[in-house]
């Protein structure tokens, strides 16, 4: 058994959990989620061009292409709001699906520093 190297395994795993724990607050409190991309298009069909853009949100569909639908200007900023939400959220999931590989390795090396051998 090696108390150092345990140790040192110890304190990883608390700032990995306490980095956990800050990313998954968020995640409980997600309450609008809107997936997608917001794109802005100057042009009209047939090829004008227009004095300001319109925006769309591409949803992407399962085993298609993407999906353009229309965001009306009073839209606009609730739906802007709601796909941010959606990336922070994807991207905290990320980030909380690594920090969970990094805990279980730290957890196997605690385990290996704590073994001791039968005699």
């Amino acid at each position: 058994m090696n108390r150092e190297t345990a140790s040192a395994c110890r304190k990883r795993l608390n700032e990995l959990q306490a980095e956990r724990q800050k990313l998954e607050e968020p995640l409980f409190e997600a309450q609008r989620l809107l997936r997608g991309s917001l794109i802005e298009k100057y042009e009209l069909a047939g090829g004008k061009k227009r004095s300001s853009p319109a925006f769309y949100l591409s949803i992407p569909l399962p085993g298609r292409r993407h999906v353009l639908e229309y965001v009306a200007r009073p839209d606009l900023d609730r739906v802007r709001k709601d796909n941010d939400a959606y990336r922070r959220y994807r991207k905290a999931l990320s980030r909380l699906r690594i920090l969970s590989k990094h805990i279980l390795k730290e957890f196997d090396a605690l385990g290996r520093c704590l073994e001791v051998p039968l005699r």
